[in-house]
């Protein structure tokens, strides 16, 4: 995704080369001849250049809401959480989850792991020597 500025300069380069796509294309390396001709139209249309579009999505916000919820009260588990909703994707309820609490997320396994040998370490410190 191109920022308003990249876009920008896309399309006064694109009016400097006397409205040619290939050559506009070709210097920058960015964006597709398809991309930029939407760019322009949406410049003439409305004189300004937006930020890209954002797709909608499938889910509503109660939805997300909802399944963001259960995961933390029943264990936070993806997998249990999606086969019991129904939704299709992890990535997406881990994204959900972590724009409503990010701090709720269980640590990496090597974190915990690494929790644990310390623990044990210090257990059997003190057995030997106290």
């Amino acid at each position: 995704m191109f920022s308003p500025k990249e876009r920008l300069k896309a399309i006064e380069l694109f009016l400097k080369y006397d409205c040619s796509y290939a050559v506009t294309v070709r210097e920058l390396g960015y964006p597709s001849v398809n991309a930029l001709r939407r760019w322009y139209k949406e410049y003439l249309d409305s004189g300004t250049v937006k930020l890209g579009r954002r797709r909608r999505s499938k889910y509503s916000e109660e939805q997300q809401q909802y399944a963001g919820d259960y995961y933390l009260e029943h264990g936070q588990c993806y997998s249990r959480t999606i086969r019991i909703l129904g939704y299709s994707s992890r990535h997406l309820l881990r994204q959900w989850c972590e724009e409503r609490t990010p701090k709720a997320r269980k640590p990496p396994i090597l974190e915990r792991i690494s929790h644990c040998i310390c623990l044990w370490t210090i257990k059997l410190t003190a057995k030997i020597y106290f």
